[in-house]
């Protein structure tokens, strides 16, 4: 259920705010891509989840310890963000060890206690629910699939589950340095607390267990996360490139997004926004509304239209 149009008011930024008073269904409609983004109000910090790079225990200490369901647990604390006027941070993970931590816990009859990943996987890429496959087949697979960007999270590239092109962090952490991790979260009064019940020992062997041949497949597969995240496309290297802390950006489609979900509204609402400012002359938020559904995607041709006619002065 939507937030009603007149429980809402106009803010500086040109969205209307919710009325406290109004109900507020807890993240109402987010695009399931964005599950993975986390925002704990009261630090408030807002953490990017990376399937296989310990975002359990990240999950867990933002939790300051649960002992059920970390995932399904914070999905239900946490929001997403409203602003970027706060830190966003996230962790990445060296795509060798990465891959094979996924294979050896996800992909596989009976590896997983409760099976989400498998399944679908077998559906997607035509492989036996019954099987076990190699390491190599499963790189295979991945590698001939045209559209890498849609796969599961936990073997997605990572550019894609930290929203790269949408998302400037300020803090990128390395699951291989969890010192400097911890120091850092300890400026937030974030106490890390492991939980690693998947626990595959990839990060201390996937040197010796992975060969060349599937390494060369990691590389294809993962390309970008080498690229962008500086890890060194050498299966024997031992470099961890150092944290990242930069100036941090969010896209504004990001932001009209994680607006929209904290007011309870969808795009059929806010062309209904747009209309009424332009009912009662207020052409500046009518064009603000237009340009904000264009940066989600949205092209209302009926709001532009109404605009067109307007400045052209019929």
């Amino acid at each position: 259920m939507h937030t009603p149009i007149n429980h809402l008011k106009q803010s500086p930024r040109g969205l209307p705010q919710p009325d406290h008073a109004a109900s507020h269904q807890h993240r109402p409609w987010c695009d399931s891509e964005l599950k993975n983004i986390l925002h704990r109000k009261d630090i408030p910090i807002t953490f990017i989840s990376n399937p296989k790079v310990a975002c359990s225990t990240i999950k867990n200490s933002l939790l300051d310890g649960f002992d059920g369901n970390v995932h399904q647990e914070a999905e239900r604390r946490f929001d997403l963000p409203i602003d970027a006027n706060h830190t966003y941070f996230c962790i990445t993970r060296n795509p060798y060890s990465r891959a094979l931590s996924c294979f050896k816990n996800k992909i596989g009859k009976g590896k997983e206690l409760f099976p989400t990943v498998w399944p679908p996987f077998c559906k997607r890429f035509g492989f036996d629910p019954n099987s076990n496959p190699s390491f190599l087949d499963y790189l295979t697979a991945l590698c001939n699939d045209p559209h890498p960007e849609t796969f599961d999270l936990h073997y997605r590239a990572q550019v894609f589950n930290l929203h790269h092109s949408d998302i400037t962090p300020s803090y990128i952490g390395r699951i291989e340095d969890f010192k400097h991790l911890t120091d850092y979260l300890n400026q937030f009064k974030i106490i890390l607390l492991s939980r690693n019940s998947h626990k595959t020992n990839a990060l201390q062997t996937y040197r010796e267990e992975v060969s060349s041949e599937e390494a060369a497949l990691i590389e294809q597969i993962y390309a970008l996360d080498f690229d962008t995240y500086k890890y060194p496309k050498d299966l024997k290297s031992t470099t961890i490139p150092n944290p990242i802390q930069q100036k941090q950006k969010v896209s504004s489609k990001y932001l009209t997004l994680f607006q929209m979900n904290a007011l309870n509204i969808d795009v059929e609402d806010m062309i209904k926004i747009g209309k009424k400012a332009l009912k009662k002359g207020n052409i500046e938020k009518a064009k603000s509304t237009y340009n904000r559904l264009n940066s989600i995607g949205i092209n209302s041709k009926s709001l532009k239209r109404a605009l067109a006619k307007i400045e052209i002065g019929l």
